[in-house]
């Protein structure tokens, strides 16, 4: 292989990197700017449950907007959810109304949530070296 050559194909292989690693970074940005709104979302769910087999007790349900439902499903219905997974995303609303006062884990919406959420993740440590290993009810 001539100079000239290996100097053409080692540009043209930078190129396609260089348009890759740009292709790549438009494709990050909403990845980035929706783990702002998913990790809390999903975090909510059942971190800081209790640690047992009862779906109405190691999983969260948050009450929130009527949008928040729209466009999750009405996943928000948690604990609903895993409890009955045979119930259709549209009954959930009605399921909660007749489990409501068997749920353990909930929260009146999703700052609610990430607060219990956050007290419970970084006071983990402390607990642990105290001998506390259930989550907090």
């Amino acid at each position: 292989m001539t100079d000239d050559a290996l100097i053409r194909s080692t540009l043209f292989v930078l190129s396609l990197a260089g348009s890759f690693a740009d292709r790549a970074a438009r494709l990050d940005r909403p990845l980035l700017v929706g783990q702002g709104f998913l990790r809390p979302y999903l975090l909510a769910e059942h971190t800081a449950c209790a640690f047992t087999r009862d779906c109405l007790e190691n999983t969260r349900t948050t009450l929130t907007l009527w949008l928040v439902r729209l466009f999750a499903w009405n996943m928000p219905y948690h604990a609903e959810h895993h409890a009955y997974p045979a119930v259709p995303f549209h009954a959930l609303p009605r399921l909660h109304a007749q489990v409501r006062a068997k749920i353990a884990n909930l929260e009146p919406g999703y700052v609610a949530a990430t607060t219990k959420v956050n007290r419970y993740l970084f006071a983990r440590p402390r607990e642990a070296s105290r001998g506390v290993v259930s989550a907090p009810r």
